[in-house]
């Protein structure tokens, strides 16, 4: 079983000036034996071996990489796994060992850095849900450490490296500028979503609820292989512990039938796809802030047209993995205008991000309900080229009734719960496939009304959509629109 947890970079050191004081290794090319660069006070550039012998098609930073054991020490590379996996050890009863660790930074040389720490456990596969959860929470608690700087009063304690994401950004920034230059300035370095891959090999039947059931969006890989006759799966969920700590979780069964070097392939697509799509999003919405256009800004456009509207890679069908990650985030209103506006009188550019903000604006995708105790299995649901089908009830649900826990204002709070006690009553009176529909427009009006900029427009087309699915139940439409209607007032957009 493989864990890794990626954090993206976006810097837009590269756009601020023509000439960026950004200094390491060439990484737009395979590092040279003799001379393999540096990342100073990190370490040098080193060739994955698993990718050493294959071509790299446009994204330069999936083959090499620099080794950051001097950066990133990691308490649990020796131990008792028990020590560092409690929860796991506890829940499957089982012993199992760490076979291996790595801690890795990616570059592009641009705009696009990401940060990996990996580890290789001697478990197969979570038998039970309990098993996965305790598993989930035990990855997301790993600790490392950051070795002090001259410049710290204090040597910090190990944490958990989702804690220190401003730690290591300022460590990559101190690394990557000359040392007759300032230090990088604040926000010119900015942390996408973290994700928490998993994978595991094969598909078997868990001793209790398996959790595909609660996973937001469970994705068949359709002629990427199959695990027993059955398609190879990816499931997708938006980790909320709290809300400055939100993580995505893929969790990829690739089956062992697959191959060492197909799995490899996979796990690299979805990590360098999933890292530039988060640096993406931050350039995007960073665009106001350039004040002009200029060659850099240009020529990444041009890189991630590319990026967004590839077929394959590696193998594998592109639009599969787009979809499944697109489906939780989306560039607003305002920050695609800004887009446009930077660029109105660039027409070339222009058409290039539009067709990138499409890309990443909705999922396209139709994906699969699996609730074989309710009798619905395989049922494809499309509805208005947004993404419903597969969308747990519950699983959707708990996540937007965690979201409302941790809401600080309290007419907000009582208002959401208004809505979420209204959207259950209208589940309960629809048929099984109409549910997920439900819950998708219910928990995207509550991560509108609890996002730090709202978007009126957003949140009236979510009303519209539970009013109108409300519709189909005696009564129910009514109390539908006066929920919506109460948050939207709160927000003042009533």
């Amino acid at each position: 079983m493989m864990l890794v947890l990626q954090l993206p970079i976006a810097d837009l050191r590269s756009f601020q000036t023509e000439t960026a004081n950004v200094v390491g290794p060439g990484w737009q090319f395979p590092p040279d034996p003799q001379r393999r660069g540096f990342l100073r006070g990190i370490g040098g550039v080193r060739l994955r071996r698993s990718e050493a012998e294959g071509r790299v098609d446009q994204w330069a930073n999936a083959a090499w990489f620099v080794e950051a054991r001097s950066v990133f020490k990691a308490t649990f590379a020796a131990g008792q796994p028990s020590t560092h996996f409690p929860r796991t050890a506890a829940a499957s009863g089982k012993s199992f060992s760490i076979e291996r660790v790595f801690r890795r930074i990616y570059s592009d040389g641009g705009a696009l850095w990401h940060v990996q720490l990996g580890v290789q456990l001697s478990l197969t596969f979570p038998q039970t849900q309990a098993v996965f959860r305790a598993l989930v929470e035990d990855a997301l608690d790993l600790q490392v450490q950051l070795p002090a700087l001259p410049t710290d009063a204090l040597v910090h304690p190990p944490s958990p490296l989702l804690k220190q994401r401003k730690a290591i950004i300022q460590r990559i920034a101190r690394a990557s500028t000359s040392r007759r230059q300032p230090h990088a300035s604040p926000g010119t370095l900015l942390s996408g979503r973290p994700l928490l891959y998993m994978e595991t090999r094969g598909r078997y039947k868990f001793a209790d609820t398996d959790p595909s059931e609660y996973m937001d969006i469970t994705q068949p890989l359709g002629g990427m292989g199959t695990i027993k006759g059955a398609p190879l799966q990816l499931h997708v969920d938006l980790l909320r512990r709290h809300k400055p700590d939100e993580c995505l979780l893929l969790w990829l069964e690739s089956g062992a039938a697959l191959g060492r070097g197909a799995r490899n392939h996979l796990r690299t697509n979805l990590l360098c796809l999933h890292a530039e799509l988060e640096v993406l999003k931050q350039v995007l919405r960073k665009a106001d802030s350039l004040g002009a256009v200029n060659t850099a800004f240009e020529r990444y456009l041009v890189h991630a047209h590319k990026v967004m509207n590839r077929d394959r890679w590696l193998g594998n069908d592109q639009q599969v993995f787009r979809d499944a990650l697109v489906a939780y985030d989306a560039l607003t209103g305002d920050e695609a205008a800004a887009v446009r506006e930077l660029l109105n009188d660039r027409r070339q550019s222009l058409a290039r991000a539009e067709k990138i903000i499409r890309s990443i604006g909705r999922s396209n995708t139709t994906v699969h309900l699996n609730i074989e105790k309710a009798g619905v299995v395989n049922t494809e649901l499309n509805i208005g080229g947004n993404v419903y089908g597969n969308v747990n009830y519950n699983a959707t649900i708990n996540g937007a009734q965690n979201v409302v826990n941790n809401i600080s204002s309290p007419d907000l709070k009582a208002a959401l719960e208004q809505l979420l006690a209204a959207s259950g009553k209208l589940a309960d009176a629809l048929p099984v496939a109409e549910r997920g529909k439900v819950a998708a427009l219910t928990k995207e009006v509550i991560d509108e009304a609890t996002a730090p900029a709202p978007d009126n427009a957003k949140l009236q087309i979510s009303k519209n959509g539970l009013v109108e699915a409300a519709k189909a139940v005696a009564g129910m439409a009514p109390s539908i629109a006066t929920a919506v209607g109460a948050v939207l007032a709160i927000l003042g957009f009533a």
